[in-house]
């Protein structure tokens, strides 16, 4: 029986049963919790068009998403939980920072890239965002290796893939040099908070890319690489408070540009886990994964 569908038209009909479901899961927390605020976490609820389906449909005065849907976003409910019984805390506490793991210095970095230059023909020279801004404005696919990594699934800057989101073609670079993935799969717009009226209308708190947003006519034609194919965005608002580099980067690439946008996705190879050292990072890179570095102070590329 199943046999006769195509792959697209049962995962079209298994998308449209889960947000059915996820609605009703939805509706009963808020009703049974009599409550019009919403928070919720777990690997599920990384379905951005379910999470939007929520929003729109039962118009929560507030939904948060927890970014983190591993067993590490468990130990930080049950942790939040404790807290609450002990008495600890007495009001709602806010997430805002998705950088919390491990982080390595221009000294451990600067070691990592000796080695490997003394193995590979690389080109290191010591950068700004506006060097690396440029290099994206001219066609190339980056890998970037900054600050702490990210908690949970979504690359957030720190240990992405970044690329310019105006060229239609980037889309299948990148699943041709790293993802390996069907091509209806949409990658990520990381937008300027300034910026992000401009792409969608309503909402711009999100900082997580854990809601899908319909995408506006100016958006369709200014950033088609980010643009699902069914119209919609899976946006990550930056600013400086968020991450100030990041933002140093995009601010820069909207000088060069006039677009205050990045393509972004997470730097791993399709089937790798995503980049956790400078050693992993060099290896997509001298592999051909990426076609150029931004880690720590320096930008990379392979010696043609």
């Amino acid at each position: 029986m199943l046999a006769t569908y195509s792959a697209e038209d049962l995962a079209h009909f298994a998308q449209a049963h889960f947000e059915e479901v996820m609605h009703a899961l939805a509706a009963d927390a808020m009703r049974l919790g009599q409550s019009r605020h919403l928070a919720a976490a777990g690997g599920v609820l990384l379905n951005v068009k379910a999470n939007a389906l929520i929003r729109d449909g039962l118009q929560p005065v507030s939904f948060f998403v927890y970014p983190d849907s591993a067993d590490s976003g468990l130990a930080a409910g049950a942790a939040l939980e404790a807290l609450h019984h002990e008495g600890v805390l007495h009001s709602p506490v806010t997430f805002t920072n998705a950088y919390l793991g491990h982080e390595f210095d221009d000294d451990a970095v600067y070691a990592v890239l000796a080695r490997w230059r003394g193995q590979h023909r690389l080109i290191v020279d010591e950068v700004g965002p506006a060097d690396v801004a440029g290099r994206i404005a001219r066609g190339a696919i980056i890998g970037t290796f900054q600050g702490r990594l990210e908690c949970g699934p979504r690359a957030l800057g720190n240990r992405s893939v970044i690329a310019d989101p105006r060229r239609t073609d980037v889309k299948d670079r990148i699943n041709l040099l790293l993802k390996g993935r069907e091509p209806f799969v949409p990658f990520a717009p990381s937008v300027l908070e300034d910026d992000a009226h401009l792409y969608w209308d309503g909402p711009r708190d999100y900082p997580f890319m854990t809601f899908a947003v319909r995408a506006t006519d100016y958006a369709r034609q200014t950033v088609p690489a980010v643009v699902h194919v069914d119209g919609t965005l899976r946006p990550q608002v930056v600013n400086e408070q968020r991450n100030a580099s990041y933002t140093a980067l995009l601010r820069a690439f909207k000088q060069l540009t006039g677009v205050g946008v990045l393509l972004n996705t997470s730097f791993n190879r399709h089937g790798h886990p995503i980049v956790g050292s400078p050693d992993d990072a060099l290896l997509h890179l001298v592999n051909g994964w990426v076609e150029g570095l931004w880690i720590g102070r320096w930008y990379l590329e392979i010696e043609k």
